[in-house]
């Protein structure tokens, strides 16, 4: 995403704070990440911005995390969006990649430019499922209000696949991002997705309230 999209993208008096997540100078990025979170859900104008920046390195990675979980719930939408359309362009899982780059290794590099960014995903699937790992982490640390989102996302992938929107094997590595971000979410491991649905059923179930 250009500078000039991004300000596009938000109300003025965020201009100066993306102006400096585009200076590439750690300090300047640091203290617009600290500014962006204090605004918490007025800042979710700045969502987009922010997942354009998600996988680049761990610093960047952390910090830009720790603000879309201070935005909050309007947070969580984008970023399993995000995980589903990226899934499109990846062969590797999110295991593969976390053998390769080890649980604190995901992402590291240097900043690319836009252009460049848009390469190393059309060109290196690898890339892209490290970047879809971060999304995923960062949809985990929301713990239960995302379940019900993964859930529903799943069905639309689904239905978009009967559909003939998206092909078979883009719908199978949604869903298989989607079952690997539930265990963030719950701490919990399923071999198939009728046990997940099964359990989700029962989680819904418990949780309405008794009939008067």
């Amino acid at each position: 995403m250009s500078r000039d999209e991004a300000e596009g993208r938000v109300p003025s008096d965020l201009h100066p704070q993306i102006e400096a997540l585009y200076s590439h100078r750690n300090a300047d990025q640091a203290e617009a990440l600290q500014s962006i979170a204090a605004r918490g859900e007025q800042a979710a104008p700045a969502i987009p911005v922010l997942l354009s920046m998600l996988g680049w390195d761990d610093g960047t990675n952390a910090q830009v995390v720790a603000v879309l979980q201070r935005i909050g719930r309007p947070a969580i939408r984008p970023l399993v969006s995000e995980l589903i359309c990226g899934s499109e362009y990846t062969t590797d899982t999110a295991e593969v990649v976390l053998a390769r780059q080890g649980r604190g290794g995901v992402g590291r590099g240097s900043t690319p430019t836009d252009r460049a960014m848009r390469l190393i995903v059309e060109c290196d699937p690898r890339w892209n499922a490290r970047r879809l790992t971060v999304v995923s982490l960062a949809i985990g640390g929301f713990g239960d209000p995302a379940i019900d989102v993964l859930f529903t996302a799943r069905r639309d992938v689904l239905e978009r696949e009967k559909r003939g929107l998206i092909k078979s094997e883009h719908a199978s590595r949604a869903q298989g991002w989607i079952a690997w971000t539930l265990q963030h979410c719950t701490d919990r491991r399923f071999g198939t997705w009728a046990e997940w649905e099964a359990w989700h059923a029962k989680r819904t179930t418990s949780s309405k309230p008794p009939a008067k």
